[in-house]
């Protein structure tokens, strides 16, 4: 089997068994190689510190030149059509605030009129009964009404708010209006609807009756149509963007928390009798012309950022074709050597496989004549002896036949090499209590799976077979071993004291009396004295139970 390397006709070959002048071979072409495309490289790391610096550029003066300019215009815009809705609100309100001060009008010339001020007065103090002037002011108040075409309704009030004449739809007047003994108040009447906003369609204005000489003598509460000023608005709405126009009072709660409306621009003013207007407009409509300039100016200005990155681009890539050629030569090299190298790879990997299948066979044929030499043995210490030696032996071999058979040679997962170990050590040394109870010996096996590399891995499995043979030895004297094997991860305190460590603990236990007393004060056997030395070379240690009469056995070692 020969490594090649080369290009063309010419090769370099290594002869089996030359792995490292093979692996320098490879080290010395690839930094041939890397030198020659040296030049290569470092042109295409400036270009692209250009291109991040071009596509940056171009990315800041947009930017820039948006900030510039479309936040003072968008401003400047905003501030117009705020200005332009304010005026039209203020006309709303003047409109409004005129129909008002005409209705407040109307009560008060029914109101001031001689007759009606004189003979609230004679009612008061007695000189005509309530229903005589029921009688007499009924009509009048009926061709007051007839006189004024906004007027509904009437009813009039002494000063205990009892009814003395209603005339016109006087049966819907509310009778809960709170009368002011010396301003007139205006009322939007309650459940009445509009086209336009929230205007009320009917108005309640209550207006007090004062005699010159005798004071207050009474009230008008007046139902009076607010159709004109709604008429009037709607006509000098016409054509604008949908508004909302809402009358709001303390007293009668027909409102609607405008002003707090989410995406409405609003403006309030005061109007007669503690009223507030609320003029409210989307912003949508109030904003709509100053965002669409606005969206016209940044498209300008986006428009202008790309093709200046595309300016920038073309240049870019008018530098970018002059190493083409110099890329595809590039390529091929790179593929070339990766070819190369992945053939150099599979050979050595081969080879590695070969080395670990031949030391296993190796193995196994020595194991195979310590077999014959135990079985000639006469001496059952020899024999023992030889066992051992066996289990041992068996225990490298299978982690050589794993590394055989897996892809990674270097690593090694520790769980299916200890499933497949442990169950034939027991079977393959039968101890004298399964041999008088006429039962076989059993393991129980709890594993964390872990992938170790392979100088960790051979050691754990010498461990675990010596413990497992231990407690063959003294478990099952009398009776069959019941066998319990577990590979945890747990922490421990670090050697530093400050903190802890996942270590890996091996822990195998079994069902027999326990360890004697010498082996708990320390003196060892070979097996027992093997894997605590083992343990600790792989920084570890191995614990035995506090006193005797207990089987538990613990090895610890660094992950």
């Amino acid at each position: 089997m020969y490594l090649c390397a080369g290009k063309g006709k010419r090769k370099r070959q290594v002869a089996p068994g030359c792995i490292a002048s093979a692996e320098v071979f490879v080290d010395t072409t690839v930094m041939t190689k890397t030198r020659s495309s040296a030049r290569w490289a470092n042109r295409r790391r400036k270009q692209r510190r250009l291109v991040r610096l071009g596509v940056a550029t171009v990315v800041f003066v947009t930017v820039v030149a948006v900030m510039l300019v479309a936040f003072p215009v968008r401003t400047f815009l905003y501030q117009r059509d705020r200005a332009q809705f304010h005026v039209e609100t203020r006309l709303i309100h003047i409109l409004l605030e005129s129909h008002l001060d005409q209705l407040i009008e109307i009560a008060a010339q029914l109101s001031s009129r001689s007759v009606i001020r004189n003979d609230m007065v004679e009612v008061r103090e007695g000189r005509i009964s309530a229903s005589e002037y029921f009688e007499s002011a009924s009509p009048r108040l009926h061709d007051a009404l007839l006189a004024s075409p906004e007027a509904l309704g009437v009813l009039r009030f002494d000063l205990e708010g009892n009814a003395v004449a209603e005339a016109g739809l006087a049966e819907a007047i509310p009778t809960g209006a709170h009368l002011d003994p010396d301003t007139p108040r205006i009322f939007p009447m309650p459940g009445s609807g509009s086209s336009v906003g929230s205007l009320p369609e009917t108005v309640i204005v209550t207006h007090p009756i004062v005699h010159p000489q005798h004071g207050p003598v009474g009230h008008d509460v007046l139902l009076l149509s607010f159709g004109a000023a709604r008429s009037a608005l709607d006509a000098a709405m016409q054509g604008s963007h949908p508004t909302e126009v809402r009358i709001q009072t303390p007293d009668f709660h027909d409102t609607v928390e405008g002003n707090e409306t989410p995406g409405m621009e609003w403006h309030s003013y005061q109007l007669p009798s503690g009223l507030e207007l609320v003029v409210g407009r989307s912003a949508g409509y109030v904003y709509g012309t100053s965002n669409r300039q606005l969206s016209l100016i940044i498209a300008v200005i986006l428009v202008a950022g790309a093709a200046l990155s595309y300016v920038s681009l073309w240049v870019l890539g008018l530098v970018h074709e002059r190493s083409v050629a110099e890329n595809a030569e590039l390529s091929d090299l790179v593929e070339e050597q990766t070819a190369q190298l992945r053939e150099l790879l599979r050979e050595r990997e081969l080879l590695i496989h070969e080395v670990h299948h031949r030391i296993k066979n190796d193995m196994s044929v020595t194991r195979s004549l310590l077999t014959l030499q135990r079985l000639h043995a006469e001496s059952s210490e020899v024999q023992a002896s030889l066992a051992d030696a066996e289990s041992r032996l068996g225990v490298m071999a299978e982690i050589y036949e794993h590394l055989y058979r897996q892809s990674d040679v270097g690593h090694v997962h520790i769980r299916p090499v200890l499933e497949r170990l442990l169950p034939t050590v027991v079977s393959s040394h039968p101890s004298t209590g399964s041999l008088a109870a006429g039962k076989p010996d059993t393991i129980e096996m709890n594993l964390v799976e872990v992938q170790l590399d392979r100088d960790a891995a051979i050691p754990l499995s010498i461990i675990a077979n010596e413990l497992v043979i231990n407690s063959l030895k003294y478990a099952a004297q009398t009776s069959h071993a019941e066998i319990r094997v577990e590979l945890l991860i747990e922490p421990y305190p670090s050697e530093t004291g400050t903190g802890s460590e996942e270590m890996l603990v091996l822990r195998v236990s079994d069902n027999g009396p326990g360890l004697p007393a010498q082996v708990v004060q320390g003196d060892l056997g070979f097996g027992l004295e093997m894997a605590r030395s083992l343990a600790e070379q792989s920084g570890g240690g191995l614990e035995l139970p506090a006193e005797a009469g207990r089987s538990t056995i613990t090895v610890r070692l660094r992950v």
